[in-house]
């Protein structure tokens, strides 16, 4: 059987998987007639969701109980179940449980300040004196008085997304006890897990107490001599933020996304999910590093678009559909609707999604469908699509319809001849502390040529160079990304790039490849 014999009744796999927010006291009886609902309106499964109004306590018996419940019920109607790894978001602090260990597993932020030093509840990293226009590390036995001071913050609500060790305790907390539950009975039916806006920070600079170790161990030198680099314009500062961003994204990655995705993936899981800030170079450098690069440790990877706007730039979903393409994953799921209010209509709801799947989206999830509205919870980023509409009945339609696009898009090969090189690591040298002015015309730069692309039907992939190191090469006069092709390179505007691109460019040329680059151009390698 073809799908094309399957378009009218696409299967349970291509289906739209919402998510089920878990907001209220839990009856088996409505659970299970919700389900029910799920299924009359085309839906193919759901995620799990714990959000605010949950009364049951979360992840203890009666919680697993309801979820067994569910598992069972979907069993009969051909429903996939999936969970969620959080009690509302960002995922990571597991309902507190990880940030409680100690202020070794909270998240931290580095800050500066000028004498005099003002007394407060942080703690001082380094002293530094001034000298002529540089700042010199002030060692202890230096009597002289410091000039200027670098010290880290605590949020004690979030967890060091950079530690191996935080990150761990979150998965023995939220996955490892899914699996005792489910995995001996239900480990080949529950599908996988949702992992939601992980993040190191929000604009700032962030700080972990394995991270002086880890950057020179790497890099060779003092991180403590350099960290006034991070926030003024001295000597080296470019080549000292370059190499710390490099470090801390690494150390992101490869704690959360690479863990996880290793954890789901040896139990036949797959990790789905997509990371915080996902809209703008200055965004990405301070809150992931390089989203592309975490993309591909997951088995499913997304991205969030709240409300009813669309973008003339496709950055969103076209980073998460390059990796997908280019690592030979399948599909790309895109949370949509959150905040898009109660009258949203079905007109509004197909552009939104439609304009995602243009772009390499394949998957739909749904945000949200509420348990219940009752008091403040029908104001949790409505709206609820679910039973509550006026115009339930006719939802089957939406959801069918997106079915067969997904059946397509996913069974389909998506053809593009054209990489452009995404410039995150500029914006890794160009941002000083809090300022982010001066990426910005570079993130323009760089949104208006994949603009420019769409709008002559040029078919493009984004090139993350964190990747490149580990899957590109050039054959056959073709620039290789896993398994992408490219026969054009694109360099935007941007201020370096780094040796492994530049060596692979230099041999695509060789081969006859076609490469252009706009103006500024590198000149940092």
């Amino acid at each position: 059987m073809t799908i094309w014999n399957l378009l009218q009744h696409p299967p349970t796999r291509y289906r739209t998987v919402p998510f089920w927010s878990w907001n209220d006291d839990l009856n088996k009886n409505e659970l299970l007639r919700q389900i029910e609902e799920m299924h009359g309106a085309g839906i193919g499964g759901f995620f799990i969701h714990a959000r605010g109004g949950l009364t049951v306590p979360y992840m203890g018996e009666e919680w697993m109980e309801a979820i067994q419940a569910c598992i069972e019920k979907s069993q009969e109607l051909g429903l996939e179940v999936w969970l969620y790894d959080e009690n509302g978001w960002p995922s990571g602090f597991a309902d507190g449980k990880v940030p409680a260990l100690g202020p070794a597993y909270q998240q931290k932020r580095l800050a500066y300040e000028w004498a005099p030093f003002t007394d407060g509840e942080n703690v001082t990293l380094a002293y530094y004196v001034q000298s002529g226009e540089e700042l010199l590390l002030l060692t202890p036995d230096d009597p002289r008085s410091p000039d200027f001071r670098v010290y880290y913050e605590v949020n004690p609500y979030y967890i060091d997304t950079l530690s191996k060790q935080a990150v761990k305790a979150f998965i023995t907390t939220i996955y490892e006890a899914y699996w005792a539950h489910f995995g001996n009975e239900y480990g080949t039916v529950l599908k996988g897990i949702f992992t939601d806006e992980p993040q190191f920070g929000r604009g700032d600079f962030p700080w972990s107490l394995e991270l002086e170790e880890a950057f020179e161990s790497r890099f060779g030198y003092s991180l403590l001599e350099a960290l006034p680099s991070l926030f003024l314009e001295t000597k080296n500062c470019r080549r000292t933020r370059y190499d710390y961003w490099a470090c801390v994204t690494t150390m992101f990655t490869e704690a959360y996304a690479k863990q996880i995705g290793a954890w789901c993936g040896e139990r036949g899981w797959s990790s789905a999910g997509h990371v915080v800030d996902e809209q703008t170079l200055m965004s990405q450098a301070t809150s992931v590093g390089d989203p592309l690069l975490f993309y591909e440790y997951l088995q499913i990877p997304g991205c969030d678009w709240l409300g009813r706007s669309v973008s003339e730039e496709p950055l969103v979903p076209k980073q998460v559909s390059s990796v997908v393409r280019q690592l030979g994953k399948k599909q790309a799921i895109t949370e949509s609707y959150g905040c898009t209010g109660w009258n949203i209509s079905f007109q509004d709801l197909k552009r939104i999604g439609e304009w995602q799947f243009v772009h390499g989206m394949n998957l739909m999830c749904q945000h949200l469908q509420a348990y219940s509205l009752r008091g403040l919870r029908k104001r949790d980023y409505p709206p609820s699509l679910f039973y509550q509409q006026p115009w339930w009945e006719h939802y089957h339609r939406f959801n069918d319809y997106f079915a067969r696009l997904s059946m397509l898009l996913m069974e389909g090969k998506r053809q593009a001849e054209v990489l452009l090189l995404h410039p995150i690591r500029t914006a890794w040298v160009e941002q000083a502390g809090s300022d982010s002015c001066r990426i910005e015309p570079y993130h323009q730069a760089y949104a208006q040529l994949s603009r420019w692309m769409c709008q002559s039907f040029i078919e493009h992939d984004y090139g993350s160079e964190g990747i490149l190191e580990r899957h590109g090469k050039v054959a056959g006069g073709r620039f290789i990304v896993g398994e992408a092709g490219y026969r054009v390179v694109v360099i935007p505007p941007c201020v370096t790039l780094n040796k492994v691109t530049v060596k692979l460019l230099h041999q695509f040329i060789l081969q006859g490849g076609t490469l252009m680059a706009f103006e500024p151009y590198p000149y940092l390698i």
